[in-house]
C-alpha cells in the first residue's frame, strides 16, 4: 500500500450505522417504538406484549425454544453469552515439543 494512503478510506461507519449499534439500538426498542419507525412492515409486533424490548422478546424466545425442544446450539450460544466461553485446551507437537494451547474463557 501506498505511503499515507489509508487501507480503509470510507474509514469507520458513522456513529450509529455499524452492526452492533444497530443491533443494539433496535434491540431497546419496544414493540410500539419499532412500529412508529417502520409501520406496516412490522404489524406482527402489534401483537407483541407492550412495554416490552425486543431485545427481551428475543431472549425469552431462545428460553422458551430451549424448554420446548433440545437445541445444543442454542443452548451452547446462550451459555457463552452469559457466562463467557468454555476454555478448551489443545496439545501441540511441534518439532518434537509438545505445547499446550488454551482458548475460551479463562484461558492464559
Amino acid at each position: 500500500m501506498a505511503q499515507g494512503k489509508s487501507g480503509n478510506p470510507k474509514g469507520a461507519p458513522r456513529r450509529g450505522e455499524s452492526w452492533a449499534e444497530l443491533i443494539k439500538t433496535i434491540g431497546e426498542l419496544t414493540a410500539e417504538e419499532a412500529l412508529q419507525r417502520v409501520g406496516h412492515w412490522l404489524s406482527p409486533l402489534k401483537r407483541l406484549p407492550q412495554g416490552v424490548t425486543l431485545k427481551e422478546l428475543v431472549v425469552m424466545r431462545a428460553y422458551a425454544t430451549l424448554l420446548d425442544e433440545s437445541n445444543a446450539r442454542l443452548l451452547k450460544e446462550v451459555m457463552e453469552r452469559a457466562e463467557g466461553k468454555i476454555k478448551d485446551e489443545v496439545d501441540l507437537n511441534v518439532g518434537g515439543k509438545t505445547i499446550n494451547v488454551s482458548v475460551g474463557k479463562d484461558a492464559g
